[in-house]
């Protein structure tokens, strides 16, 4: 196995260009097929690019492996750790800051739930309270409509009867022959 990019022999794979315009040969791995180019994240290689077998993430590797990069040098590798550490810092400061967050939002969350209990108890109430008071209004028109309808009845029977009195006795009060009845 080649141990950076200069072992590679030009027969061994194809060219290609990279981001910053220079050009570089895919190695043929083990398998006759072009190797990939990876990235490691690993504590001592962290952003050391790789050429690797295709076949590994089929199972059906046959274990080819050959740095692209060369090793990191001791100052890179100081500022690598110190950029991790602050960002775990940073992790953890999120991560009780959540912690700390969490409690409160529940305890708000319990009090909004309980004051939507609360409206809803009031809002129930207060629509029991306005039917009855509905029903109350409806039973009340109701039987001043009764009241009314009896009171108009009563008229109008008296009226007929009134009426009818008066046409019985305008038959008896005049008969041709301008008599007075007796009383008798």
């Amino acid at each position: 196995m080649a141990s950076n990019r200069d072992d590679l022999s030009p027969s061994s794979g194809s060219t290609c260009t990279g981001g910053n315009g220079s050009s570089f040969r895919y190695p043929m791995c083990d398998c006759s097929v072009q190797a990939s180019l990876k990235t490691t994240y690993t504590e001592g290689n962290f952003g050391r690019r790789f050429f690797a077998c295709v076949n590994h993430k089929y199972g059906r590797s046959c274990n080819f492996f050959n740095w692209y990069d060369p090793p990191m040098c001791s100052y890179g590798r100081r500022v690598l750790r110190h950029l991790r550490e602050k960002h775990e810092r940073a992790n953890m400061k999120a991560t009780s800051s959540v912690a700390t967050t969490e409690p409160n939002i529940a305890s708000k969350h319990a009090s909004l739930v309980l004051e939507v209990a609360e409206i809803r108890h009031d809002m129930e109430s207060m629509k029991s309270k306005h039917q009855e008071e509905l029903r109350c209004e409806m039973e009340s028109m109701k039987s001043k409509h009764q009241q009314e309808r009896h009171y108009y009845r009563k008229a109008l029977v008296l009226s007929w009867a009134f009426f009818s009195v008066c046409i019985i006795l305008g038959f008896l009060g005049g008969s041709p022959s301008n008599e007075k009845p007796a009383l008798t």
